[in-house]
């Protein structure tokens, strides 16, 4: 009968029944929702903010979740929110298997017609990590089962939708360098927030992370190796996209190369190095730090924490909104090479002159 549902590896308009949702800002773009019925389709969505490569860079932009929330709603019959990041990096250790622990959800949930015993030996037959796959598979099971006992498990004490802005960037700073050097950003935030003014915390949360998260090569690398880099791609030209990046590295162009280099998907080993190499960053070895431009981020971190000490004794009431004013000034320094160290320059001539203004104020009224 005509009638009667036929399987297709291709989704047309309300076709699908299940959308298993890794990534649930791809499962609520535009390309993907015309795809579901509010009728009969379930998407059982994995609700970790994992951060695009554009908010790593404008910290400032939130993560959408309402927004993403309310389309997958709207376009679905029911919709299964599960922080299947969050759970799988607390039960076995790390990321990799977040994919199979949705499915275990959808399994267990009944979504998927597929026997639990054909799926583990399906995942045994392949030969990837047989050992940890079979664990996130049994243990999305399990969360259906009982979701408290399974986060309870995983060293959740409450399901946390959303990541306070500190915390997001602290993460994304122990991913960027390392814990030590997130450790470093969220001693100077803290003594920020002691002063008890919440616009001056959120301006130095934002800047500072700002000045120590400079987009380096290897940072460039750790971004272009996001999972939800190539999901942008294939959102607009679907799976067989082919993507060429362009880059023009400031060593390069010190050593007299003129134009961008392109860069296809056999460079990916050579991105997976660099962002590897995020440790040397700094360090004597460290051969892409060696441009001006480099030296001139690394300055301004030591810089811009000294004026925040600095500040910090003399906030009072009456001077708050220029200290605020002053904890934001990094975020003028925009663009890239020459624009930025134009910027950069500029920003710390009025960083001084401003910080020095203050305190004379502070010592005239003490007069």
């Amino acid at each position: 009968s005509l009638d009667v549902p036929q399987p297709s590896n291709t989704a047309t308009a309300g076709s699908v029944d299940v959308l298993l949702a890794f990534d649930q800002l791809v499962g609520g773009n535009d390309a993907t929702l015309h795809t579901l019925s509010s009728e009969r389709t379930v998407v059982v969505a994995n609700s970790a903010q994992v951060a695009t490569g554009s908010m790593v860079i404008h910290p400032d932009r939130p993560f959408p979740i309402k927004q993403v929330n309310d389309r997958l709603d709207e376009s679905s019959h029911t919709h299964i929110r599960v922080d299947a990041q969050q759970l799988v990096i607390g039960l076995i250790g790390d990321d990799s298997t977040v994919n199979v622990f949705v499915l275990g959800v959808g399994v267990q949930a009944g979504h998927v017609p597929v026997a639990p015993d054909l799926i583990e030996r399906a995942i045994t037959l392949n030969g990837v990590a047989v050992t940890k796959n079979l664990a996130a598979f049994a243990w999305g099971r399990a969360w259906v089962a009982d979701p408290d006992a399974t986060s309870t498990a995983a060293g959740i004490s409450a399901p946390q939708d959303e990541l306070p802005l500190i915390e997001r960037l602290t993460v994304d700073l122990v991913g960027y360098q390392s814990a030590a050097y997130a450790a470093r950003y969220t001693a100077v935030v803290d003594r920020v927030r002691a002063a008890g003014h919440d616009d001056l915390t959120d301006a130095v949360t934002r800047n500072l992370y700002k000045l120590m998260a400079y987009k380096d090569e290897y940072e460039v690398a750790r971004l272009l190796l996001l999972p939800e880099s190539r999901a942008q791609a294939e959102s607009i030209g679907g799976t067989r996209t082919k993507v060429t990046w362009l880059l023009h590295p400031p060593a390069l162009r010190a050593l007299g190369w003129r134009n961008k280099i392109h860069l296809r998907g056999w460079s990916r080993p050579m991105f997976w190095t660099l962002r590897a190499m995020r440790r040397v960053r700094g360090t004597p070895l460290d051969f892409f730090g060696w441009a001006h431009v480099r030296h001139v981020e690394r300055e301004m971190i030591p810089e811009y924490i000294a004026a925040i000490d600095a500040l910090l004794p003399l906030l009072t009431a009456d001077n708050a909104a220029e200290v605020v004013a002053i904890a934001e000034l990094p975020d003028k320094v925009r663009g890239y090479e020459h624009l930025k160290l134009e910027r950069a320059t500029a920003y710390r001539e009025e960083l001084s002159r401003r910080l020095a203004a203050l305190t004379g104020q502070l010592v005239t009224s003490t007069d």
